[in-house]
């Protein structure tokens, strides 16, 4: 099998209203296509842009440190953060078992890459921790704290550390397909405050 994908999996388009509503894929129990990040993302899009462009031009940035606005958040969805709650923080759901996908969706792009990105490297650092552990064990019943394996361990380390890197890229890779990131910077949007000097 040379991928597990189907052919027509993880793809992404921009939504327009011109195309057949059925196309697109639902969360749960909504009559629109839209999650709640997206909605949340929209939303602001919609203050802070420029007037041409369909928004209110809010400078929220501005508000924000000048103290006229003391804190703009949206509220949690109950349903959500309880069954976060109950699947996340359980004391047998190990950090590579987190529900990625549902944190992603509530939290948004950068918080689930975050968590991603712990589950990752909490499952790379079991094979350093065991390994420096059994070391841990010989070094206080032998009494020598200077064990000639322990710049090889040092060493088994930098090579861990590679390793671990770049799983993590190929990883980074495909969770961008799966969640539509893939060159997400060039649809960024510029700061309704941003200004710039012409070079």
């Amino acid at each position: 099998e040379v991928c597990s994908y189907q052919p027509y999996d993880y793809i992404y388009g921009k939504y327009s209203k011109l195309v057949d509503e059925s196309i697109y894929w639902r969360p749960e129990g909504h009559k629109h296509p839209f999650r709640d990040y997206v909605r949340l993302k929209l939303i602001s899009l919609l203050i802070e842009s420029k007037p041409p462009q369909g928004g209110e031009r809010l400078k929220i940035r501005r508000y924000l440190s000048n103290r006229s606005i003391l804190a703009i958040y949206p509220l949690h969805n109950r349903r959500i953060t309880e069954m976060l709650s109950f699947k996340w923080l359980s004391i047998s759901v190990l950090p590579w078992q987190a529900p990625m996908f549902t944190i992603k969706e509530y939290f948004g792009d950068k918080i689930g890459l975050y968590f991603q990105f712990i589950g990752h490297y909490t499952s790379f650092l079991l094979i350093p921790s065991c390994i420096g552990l059994i070391l841990q064990i010989i070094v206080i019943a032998t009494g020598n704290f200077s064990l000639s394996v322990l710049p090889g361990f040092s060493f088994l380390l930098s090579i861990w550390s590679i390793f671990m890197l770049e799983f993590w890229k190929r990883k980074e890779i495909r969770i961008a397909l799966e969640w539509g990131n893939l060159n997400f910077e060039s649809n960024e949007v510029d700061r309704a405050d941003f200004t710039g000097n012409t070079i």
